[in-house]
This record gives C-alpha cells, sequence and structure tokens, in this order.
C-alpha cells in the first residue's frame, strides 16, 4: 500500500457492520494484549519447537493502534516465555 494511503477495512464489518465500531475496538487499548491464544496453539509452537523447527511470529501492528505492537509481544511473552518476546528472534 503506497505510503499514507488509509487501509479499508470495511470487509472486515460484514453486512450491516459498522465500519465506525470496528475501528474503535481495534483501537482499544489492551485488546490485543487480552486475546487468548486460539485452542492447543501455545502447545503446538511449543512442540514445533521441540521438534527443532525454527517458529516465526509475523503480525503487522495496527497502524492506529499506538501500543499494538508492544501489546502482540507482551501476549506472546505472558503465553510462551520471554525468550519468545523479542522481535526477530525465533526462539532458542
Amino acid at each position: 500500500m503506497p505510503l499514507g494511503q488509509q487501509m479499508d477495512y470495511n470487509h472486515l464489518c460484514g453486512p450491516g457492520g459498522d465500519r465506525d465500531v470496528l475501528l474503535q475496538a481495534m483501537n482499544t487499548e489492551g485488546l490485543y494484549r487480552n486475546l487468548e491464544p486460539v485452542p492447543r496453539a501455545t502447545e503446538a509452537v511449543l512442540a514445533m519447537e521441540e521438534a527443532g523447527l525454527n517458529v516465526f511470529f509475523c503480525s503487522t501492528p495496527f497502524a492506529t493502534h499506538p501500543t499494538c505492537a508492544s501489546e502482540k509481544l507482551a501476549s506472546i511473552e505472558e503465553h510462551l516465555g520471554s525468550r519468545w518476546g523479542e522481535p526477530g528472534d525465533p526462539g532458542p
């Protein structure tokens, strides 16, 4: 996307959805920090690591949410351990 162009999230609202409500929710402090992992995802990541695979997380911070990136890292650390919270670090 060209620099300065605003992302269009209308497709995320669904039929009858309200884009403003969606954007407000996506900018709520603590949203990304407090999301629970998908069931068994944590165990799957740790099993892949144990099997010798290099596991990476790739996630784009929500552009207008000032703490999105730090919240995502904090959540990863909480659920997988502090060694997983370093950007660019694939773990042990």
